[in-house]
């Protein structure tokens, strides 16, 4: 409450929720990647509007398509609400949460198949988390570690929570792949 007896809002977390955010050692989540195919998808679109516009056409084929265009466009919006998710690894579990729904997955380290980091110059760096349960692979691409030493640091994490997964970096032959097997394998290059 305020001086005036206005009743302001404090934007305070719970302590469960606070304590959820502390706990998470590592996050990633994919909201870069389905970003950058959105605005792609909306650049065609856009295009392919202005094309209907200039182009003489009768007037109803013109409306169906920016109509068609707008459907096409609700729905890549809710595709990309519906796929948007951060990955967390704490100290006892994996946790996939979905951000605009209340999804929450969790996994526990030996569920965790393989780690693969795909470094390549033209695209941004991805990681892909493959993971089984249930008799299900699951696939997740999330945006990677930026720096090199931070992403070797996270796999020297993950052993220590289960050595029963494989670690691929791509391309062969990079620095980072060179370095991580220095570091997980002890072999000198």
């Amino acid at each position: 409450m305020s001086a005036d007896g206005i009743l302001i809002p404090h934007l305070t977390a719970s302590p469960d929720r606070w304590q959820q955010f502390k706990m998470n050692k590592y996050q990633f989540s994919n909201l870069t990647i389905n970003f950058q195919k959105l605005i792609f998808i909306f650049v065609l679109t856009l295009a392919h509007i202005m094309v209907l516009i200039t182009v003489e056409f009768p007037i109803y084929l013109k409306i169906f398509s920016i109509t068609l265009n707008a459907i096409l466009a609700v729905f890549i919006v809710l595709l990309y609400n519906k796929n948007a998710f951060t990955f967390s690894f704490t100290e006892n579990k994996i946790v996939q949460r979905f951000t605009y729904s209340s999804i929450v997955i969790e996994f526990d380290y030996t569920d965790l198949v393989s780690v693969k980091y795909n470094q390549f110059s033209k695209s941004p760096n991805v990681n892909i988390f493959v993971l089984a349960k249930y008799n299900k692979k699951y696939s997740v691409k999330t945006e990677a570690l930026v720096d090199a030493e931070k992403y070797i640091g996270f796999i020297k994490w993950l052993k220590t929570k289960s050595t029963s997964f494989e670690t691929y970096v791509y391309p062969k032959g990079s620095l980072l792949h060179m370095r991580l097997r220095q570091e997980i394998l002890g072999k000198e290059f």
